[in-house]
């Protein structure tokens, strides 16, 4: 599919053709890969949204890139899914901890809590 590369130090599109693509990244045909920097916008043909890409590798004529935003966003819910796992892992530990089953533990407060009142 035929797509166009776009990056900050250049003023006109370049032209090139998305051999395989995937939700992670993309293998461009390109003529001369080793003049592209290292980050770069990817609009495929009929689209009009601009992928983030990372290229991953360089050869003569081809390019491995990556979409860093699904990259960026898969890593992002990776991690919140991660967290919440965690969190419940822990509350599950707490309350197996309290008086019984289900029946969360009394509250107890600190000796070291100090009332403040207004003169």
């Amino acid at each position: 599919m035929q797509a166009a590369i776009f990056h900050p130090l250049q003023t006109e599109r370049l032209r090139c053709t998305v051999r395989d693509i995937s939700q992670d990244g993309a293998l461009v045909d390109f003529p001369n890969p080793m003049d592209l920097p290292a980050l770069f916008w990817l609009r495929l043909e009929g689209e009009a949204t601009l992928r983030l890409c990372t290229i991953a590798w360089r050869s003569q004529a081809q390019l491995g890139v990556e979409f860093s935003e699904q990259i960026m966003e898969r890593q992002r819910i990776e991690r919140w899914t991660q967290t919440h796992a965690d969190w419940s892992k822990l509350r599950a530990q707490r309350q197996g901890a309290s008086a019984g089953p289900g029946i969360p533990s009394p509250i107890r407060w600190s000796a070291s809590l100090v009332c403040l009142r207004a003169n």
